[in-house]
């Protein structure tokens, strides 16, 4: 609940911006504001390192659609989609210069346990593709693709995928009991290893000019009320 909490307000050195610090819980399966920060550092991670992934003739970046039957058992749904992906991966995505990063959702309307998968590898078929997940699954067969058409396409389709729905709290607690302590997102071929720098280092550039140089100040009761460090908040 204290989440987004304003803490003090920072000022740029260099063009005398001025930027909101606030507090963050960190929960961003359940979040609505860790939730946004988050699918903007994971876009900005992904299309950063999309032009380290050696480009190869014939190969396109898609996104995956991939459902598990879940019947309101959201923890085994979740437990099994990881391993079902794996084996996939494995059988079918798997090739020289491919590379995935899939995402663990639930569905807004139905609660049904999905992956949002960004593939990067040669032309795929959706009969194929659905014949393949329904074998490895033994019940879901409805799977999507579609192609990531603008430059920037990747990093926008990121967002997306780790978005967190528009849903009950109610929902939002069965989501977060059966994701607690798994893995949400996992990186695969040309991308695993890669990683982005901690999350405050995406924070410190300024929104306008870039720069990294700030003095801030603390905020009480809405009242700026003294300057602290050039460093920021402990």
């Amino acid at each position: 609940e204290n989440c987004g909490r304003i803490l003090g307000v920072r000022q740029c050195l260099d063009c005398a911006h001025s930027q909101k610090v606030q507090t963050r819980c960190g929960m961003w399966q359940i979040c609505p504001m860790c939730c946004r920060r988050r699918g903007r550092q994971v876009a900005a991670e992904l299309q950063s390192h999309k032009n380290h992934v050696p480009a190869k003739k014939g190969y396109t970046w898609k996104m995956l659609t991939l459902p598990v039957k879940t019947d309101q058992d959201h923890a085994r749904a979740v437990g099994r989609i990881g391993g079902h992906f794996a084996r996939l991966w494995r059988s079918f995505l798997k090739c020289d210069g491919a590379a995935a990063f899939r995402s663990l959702e639930f569905g807004s309307l139905t609660g049904n346990v999905h992956l949002h998968v960004i593939y990067y590898g040669p032309y795929r078929r959706q009969d194929e593709l659905s014949k393949r997940w329904h074998k490895i699954t033994g019940d879901s067969y409805v799977t999507h693709i579609k192609q990531i058409k603008t430059a920037d396409g990747v990093g926008d389709v990121a967002k997306y995928a780790v978005k967190m729905f528009d849903t009950s709290a109610k929902k939002l607690v069965k989501f977060w009991q059966a994701v607690k302590g798994r893995q949400c997102t996992q990186r695969y071929g040309a991308l695993r290893g890669l990683r982005g720098k901690p999350d405050i280092e995406y924070e410190l550039e300024c929104e306008l000019c870039g720069s990294t140089r700030y003095h801030y100040t603390a905020v009480t009761d809405g009242i700026i009320s003294h300057l602290i460090t050039s460093k920021g908040f402990p």
